[in-house]
């Protein structure tokens, strides 16, 4: 079985961060198995540090979106806390997939910067 970890760290720097709270980790539960989901936020305070706050609920539910059920598609989903204009939220996680046939498509490339 092969594996991946993903992880992203993002800044919200406007006044419309609480619009970003929700995030969703998609897999196929027939394919890939989706674990050590790990979240947080990092909510700024007035001494320029930040105050950690960890994502406490995961939920795993079936994916649909308008009433459409999409077979075997399944998702992760949570909401950062206290997203306010400046805060940094954070998540990782492991993809373990079932079989290498259906591992995802990766590009190779570099990227010049003039």
């Amino acid at each position: 079985m092969l594996s991946a970890k993903y992880s992203t760290e993002f800044v919200l720097l406007n006044s419309r961060a609480s619009s970003y709270s929700q995030h969703s980790i998609y897999y196929y539960d027939e394919d890939e198995e989706v674990s050590n989901v790990e979240a947080c936020s990092y909510i700024p305070r007035e001494n320029n540090s930040y105050r950690k706050m960890e994502v406490t609920k995961i939920n795993v539910q079936k994916s649909s979106k308008d009433g459409i059920f999409y077979d075997d598609l399944k998702e992760q989903v949570f909401d950062f806390p206290a997203l306010t204009e400046g805060a940094i939220a954070s998540f990782s996680y492991t993809e373990k997939y079932k079989d290498p046939h259906f591992l995802p498509s990766y590009f190779f490339r570099k990227l010049f910067w003039y």
